[in-house]
């Protein structure tokens, strides 16, 4: 019987090993970015130096194994929106009137327009399920695309290299600031939803959009 090292990440994942949790971090974002928003962030910080990443740390060191999530991270998020974006373009004519509708006009009240609100999205994520929009707006995929990895790859490069940073200092900062990252980021993310929300109520906008046809 294989004994288990120490934490929660390492016990899960027990057995499996360093594909085991590639599988989950690649599944989670997939899923994140294709289905269903799952908090991202608090999974890939987790992952990194959450209780039991001790094990991987020593094993690979913070650099690897930050590098590890990080293109881990990056190759979900492209494959997940370039599928939905392509599922959405063949079969745009089934896709219901009122959500293309909604999707313009949340667009439309957007600081940028164009394909650079892909990457504004990543500072404030207002916008769920980036492939469909892709595929919906009148951008051009591959630029939105590729903001989508881009995005992602300086987002996450910077979380990870803030908390690879305080770990190397001290392990117990590293894993409070962790989890405070995780909650701000949360919390950003509902902040930013609702102050656009009344920035539409201010310019006399309706809450949803307006029905048409």
């Amino acid at each position: 019987m294989v004994e288990c090292p120490p934490g929660l990440i390492a016990s899960l994942f027990c057995g499996l090993g360093l594909g085991g949790v590639i599988a989950t971090l690649f599944a989670v974002f997939f899923i994140d970015s294709m289905l269903v928003p799952a908090v991202p962030e608090f999974f890939a910080l987790f992952f990194f130096a959450g209780e039991g990443a001790e094990f991987y740390l020593a094993q690979y060191g913070a650099a690897t194994w930050g590098g590890i999530i990080l293109v881990t991270v990056v190759v979900a998020e492209l494959l997940a929106n370039s599928m939905l974006y392509l599922l959405v373009k063949r079969k745009r004519h089934r896709v219901p009137g009122f959500v293309e509708r909604a999707m313009h006009y949340w667009r439309g009240i957007l600081i940028l327009k164009d394909e650079r609100a892909v990457l504004l999205n990543r500072i404030v994520p207002i916008m769920p399920f980036m492939g469909a929009f892709i595929a919906i707006s009148p951008w051009n995929a591959r630029k939105a695309i590729a903001y989508v990895g881009i995005g992602g790859f300086l987002k996450y490069s910077a979380l990870l290299l803030f908390v690879g940073y305080l770990h190397v200092t001290d392990v117990a900062t590293a894993r409070r600031a962790t989890y405070v990252l995780i909650a701000v980021l949360v919390v950003w993310g509902l902040v930013s939803s609702y102050a656009l929300k009344k920035r539409r109520e201010a310019r006399g906008e309706p809450s949803k959009a307006p029905p048409q046809g």
